[in-house]
């Protein structure tokens, strides 16, 4: 499966949300985030995928573009 570079960099504040969501409590927006990414045409699949990856606090040690590599998603 392919991105573009504007849904790669979209999903990249997704996950930073996700993360703050996750790790520091932050409120949640994902309505907001999930209206936005469909508009982008980003596949449910990969909004998951990135929202399953930010659970992981490790997950920083890699960047986003290596974790969707990793999971079949190329940014083209």
């Amino acid at each position: 499966m392919q991105i573009t570079s504007a849904q790669y960099n979209l999903l990249t504040s997704f996950f930073c949300h996700c993360f703050n969501v996750f790790h520091e409590g932050n409120s949640d927006n994902f309505s907001w985030w999930a209206e936005k990414l469909d508009k982008a045409k980003i596949p449910w699949r990969i909004q998951n995928t990135v929202s399953a990856i930010a659970t992981n606090k490790a997950s920083t040690r890699l960047y986003l573009r290596t974790h969707l590599k990793n999971k079949g998603v190329t940014v083209v």
